[in-house]
């Protein structure tokens, strides 16, 4: 399913509130400013719509657009994690970026990138990608997404993350 389908398909049913897209100018600026590359996938979707927040504001959702210096402090405490604890600077690993609530993307080479779900401690692969994670979601019966989060084995490996889902799920067996 495409992304415009798909965002057609979450205004219709579901609570999410959408912005007008990205500009290409608003994307480099947040990819300079956070010192980030966002993967082609959410670029993707942020060019087309850009979700602002759910109409009951449960979940919170980054605020893109705003260049204000507290917005870029407050994404900033949203991406998981920012900055890497002194005593863990030799470690590489991409950083996740916030899409809504307690899902992140990793910032990888990967286009398309699984969806992470971090809570605290408790890390699992969510979904595959972003449109599979947007379906699950915001069109999905709530009761059936458990059967749609995929095995660790089905996405692809991603420096620290997949060690913590691993272990997460060692924790739980």
């Amino acid at each position: 399913m495409k992304y415009y389908d798909i965002i057609k398909n979450i205004k219709d049913s579901a609570t999410v509130i959408f912005d007008t897209g990205l500009s290409d100018v608003e994307i480099s600026r947040i990819e300079e400013i956070y010192a980030i590359k966002l993967p082609e996938s959410l670029k993707g979707l942020y060019k087309i719509a850009l979700p602002v927040g759910e109409k009951n504001e449960r979940i919170p959702y980054p605020n893109w657009r705003d260049f204000s210096p507290e917005n870029i402090e407050k994404i900033k405490g949203m991406m998981y994690p920012y900055e890497v604890p002194s005593e863990h600077s030799s470690i590489e690993y991409p950083p996740l970026i916030p899409i809504w609530g307690h899902r992140y993307l990793p910032i990888c080479e990967l286009a398309d990138p699984p969806v992470i779900s971090c809570v605290e401690f408790d890390i699992i692969w969510y979904a595959k990608n972003l449109s599979e994670a947007l379906q699950m979601d915001f069109l999905c019966d709530p009761f059936s997404v458990s059967a749609k989060i995929p095995h660790p084995k089905q996405v692809p490996y991603i420096t620290l993350w997949s060690e913590a889902v691993e272990y997460n799920l060692r924790g739980f067996m």
